[in-house]
């Protein structure tokens, strides 16, 4: 039923492809079993079969009295019992009426017994999701006698669970999880029902095993030690893989063969694959003092976690036979993922990341740049156009003089002290996953720091979902006081909204949590942000939740610093006498001005629309992508978050009034749906839209 990875010995080049197992081929058996019961009915109809206990002349009778003198025609019934003549077809159909009048009509032990392809009723029913015979098979006494839940069959040595994995039948799952089936059986090759779920891409299956069920999904290994992380890379399965990662798989987990999962994508050209993975390397916890590379956060009032990058050793790392990811990606003919690989590994390479201060320059961005213009601004304003008289000589200050270079000296020094506060703050990056454990220890004190409770903020979790205070007491009883050891489960941050609905693509396996909506990785700080706007290389950080109001109010003094100063200018170069040498400066200084506001004024006015839309850069330029902003074929939008022009400035004013879901609620769904169908009904757009 499961595929296998090819087995390479050491002086052997890897092969490139392996015979995956269709799960079509899984009930060629049932087909091929059915057709010759369909021959043979052809030939020998049931009525005159010994098994009806009937005469032939009562079938001859029953013929000519239903038939049009050319012969008898089975009923429908018949012909289905005919094609379903066993138990194993029975189960496979989903016939569960015929499957009790096989049972009445045989023995009870042919459920504990194989088929003659070597398979249980069982395995029929949960390849198929026939929840119904199922669960027939396991709650009715006499049945359950002689039905083995943990069965494997004589072929493969799969159990009904790895059947289930084979097609994500989750309804089979949670059956056979309530009746006591064993998550740790292993089939011929060591596969267990994760391993098959991970083969085939069924996301969803090993999402509830690991909630419902409470099953280890990321550190089950087979007989060659490949995790199930090995298998969803290696078959291209995205989705698997990013939720395997949040749930805690070792990426640098290697098999008996000395791969990570990065050598086995790079050699099936999964280029998406390699991408998360080596994005994923780039943000891993230290090492602890004793070696340890378990991803476990050492709790500490006034210690933040330490991150490391690992990139150039991941995508480095050697297999058994000396190669890299690059390698076998070059000789498997994947020149993309390679080129892909390689790019990665020259930036890690660089001496600009080896060099500390060069480094830390670099992360700078183009702020210095941003900062001198602005001084140099100053600097001119006031030397070259404020203290000057007609002829182009500075000339003592007067009051008019102060006053208009303190119109201008002012707002610019305090909007660059709103950039800096810009570039120091936290955007609103999301506490990460790799700081969390299935279970940790420590002090009250220390938990609340990595922890929020509900009431710090509105009853929110740090991922944006709803906590109610029956959770906040689990989590912080009342009775701890900030010395007592307690011990906290972290499976609740698992438990989301979002992955329940299936929703995969909010997860972020770099920083291993489930976003909430409106917050993306920015792949320059490397970090998920809460409402992210953009990343601006001018203020050197992201802008989000948190420092978005910050960026607003400093384009906001450097705009009117910027007006103020154009008008001054053109003024002082209006009453400037004919042959004056300060022309050339004042000239020089308009058209800096004028191109830096031109700047200035649009990064505004794009803040200021999508402020008062409540939506954000990101969102405006992507509305596409996400499924809570509904888009017409006009471009028009609509945007569940949008509360009117006052609430929406207010919300970003005060970051805490915002609170993001994880997933809209039903009825905002349904306000989205019924726009659209309201906007497909239009044939044409309003006249606002519609072109001159």
């Amino acid at each position: 039923m499961a595929p296998s990875l090819p087995v390479r010995k050491r002086n052997q080049k890897r092969k490139g492809s392996l015979g995956l197992v269709s799960d079509t081929s899984a009930a060629s058996a049932a087909s091929a079993a059915a057709a010759m019961a369909s021959a043979a009915a052809k030939k020998d109809p049931p009525c005159c079969s010994n098994e009806n206990n009937t005469t032939s002349a009562d079938c001859c009778d029953g013929a000519a009295s239903s038939g049009d003198g050319q012969g008898a025609v089975p009923a429908p019934e018949t012909k289905q019992a005919a094609l379903i003549d066993t138990t194993s077809k029975a189960c496979a159909y989903g016939d569960l009426d015929r499957l009790r009048e096989l049972l009445k009509e045989k023995d009870h032990s042919v459920l504990g017994t194989p088929d003659a392809e070597g398979y249980f009723p069982l395995q029929w029913a949960a390849l198929n999701n026939q929840a119904e015979c199922a669960k027939f098979l396991l709650s009715d006494k006499q049945c359950r006698k002689h039905v083995n839940i943990d069965a494997r069959d004589a072929t493969t040595g799969q159990t009904a669970l790895h059947w289930a994995a084979v097609r994500g039948c989750v309804q089979i799952l949670e059956l056979l999880h309530d009746f006591g089936a064993s998550f740790a059986v292993k089939d011929n090759k060591g596969y267990t029902c994760a391993h098959v779920a991970s083969q085939y891409g069924q996301t969803e299956f090993l999402y509830y095993m690991k909630m419902k069920c409470k099953t280890d999904v990321c550190e089950v290994l087979d007989n060659d030690l490949r995790s199930t992380l090995h298998w969803a890379c290696y078959q291209g399965h995205g989705d698997t893989a990013k939720l395997l990662l949040y749930l805690g798989s070792d990426l640098r987990h290697a098999d008996r063969e000395k791969c990570t999962p990065l050598h086995w994508a790079a050699i099936k050209g999964n280029g998406h694959i390699t991408h998360m993975l080596v994005q994923a390397a780039s943000l891993l916890l230290c090492e602890d003092g004793r070696g340890s590379a378990e991803r476990v956060f050492r709790l500490s009032p006034n210690r933040a976690p330490n991150f490391q990058d690992v990139r150039e050793e991941y995508i480095s790392q050697r297999d058994g036979t000396g190669m890299n990811s690059v390698e076998l990606a070059k000789q498997k003919g994947h020149l993309f993922v390679a080129g892909q690989l390689e790019r990665e590994l020259k930036k890690c390479q660089s001496w600009r990341r080896k060099n500390a201060i060069a480094k830390a320059i670099l992360d700078l961005e183009f702020l210095p740049v941003l900062v001198a213009v602005i001084v140099a601004l100053l600097v001119g304003y006031t030397r070259s156009i404020v203290f000057v008289d007609t002829n182009g000589d500075n000339a003592p200050a007067t009051a008019a003089s102060v006053f208009w270079c303190f119109v201008v000296l002012v707002p610019s020094v305090v909007g660059l002290g709103f950039l800096y506060r810009c570039w120091q703050m936290d955007p609103g990056f999301l506490l990460t996953g790799q700081t969390k454990a299935s279970k940790h220890n420590g002090t009250f004190s220390e938990m609340t720091e990595i922890i929020p409770k509900g009431d710090k903020k509105e009853g929110v979790s740090p991922n944006g979902e709803d906590r109610d205070s029956t959770e906040d007491e689990l989590l912080f009883p009342e009775s701890a006081n900030s010395t007592c050891e307690i011990t906290v489960d972290m499976d609740f941050d698992l438990d989301s909204p979002a992955l329940w609905a299936g929703n995969w693509n909010q997860i972020c396996p770099t920083c291993r949590i489930v976003k909430p909506l409106r917050a993306k990785h920015d792949s320059v700080t490397n970090r998920c942000v809460e409402h992210f706007d953009h990343h601006c290389p001018w203020v050197g950080n992201a802008i989000g939740k948190e420092n978005r109001w910050h960026f607003l109010v400093f384009l906001l003094l450097e705009m009117w610093a910027l007006l103020v100063s154009i008008s001054v200018s053109i003024y002082k170069l209006t009453k400037l006498k004919h042959g004056s040498q300060n022309a050339g400066y004042i000239v020089g200084f308009l058209v800096m001005d004028c191109s830096l506001g031109i700047s200035v004024l649009t990064l505004l006015m794009a803040q200021i629309n999508s402020i008062v839309k409540n939506m954000t850069t990101n969102e405006m330029a992507n509305a596409h992508r996400y499924n809570y902003i509904a888009m017409d074929s006009y471009g028009r939008v609509f945007n569940p978050f949008d509360k009117g022009c006052n609430e929406n400035c207010l919300e970003v004013m005060y970051p805490s009034k915002g609170v993001t879901p994880v997933v809209l609620e039903e009825e905002v769904q349904q306000k989205i749906r019924e726009w659209i169908m309201d906007k497909k009904d239009i044939m044409r757009p309003p006249q606002a839209f519609r072109r001159a």
